[in-house]
């Protein structure tokens, strides 16, 4: 697996959990 894959995947891991964390701040909020 190249290298720029793994940090490709991990942009895109933590672009979904801080989407995740903002959907939840506002379910709270809201």
């Amino acid at each position: 697996m190249a290298p720029d894959v793994a940090v490709e995947e991990r942009l895109i891991i933590s672009r979904s959990l801080s989407w995740l964390n903002v959907a939840c701040t506002q379910e709270v909020i809201g």
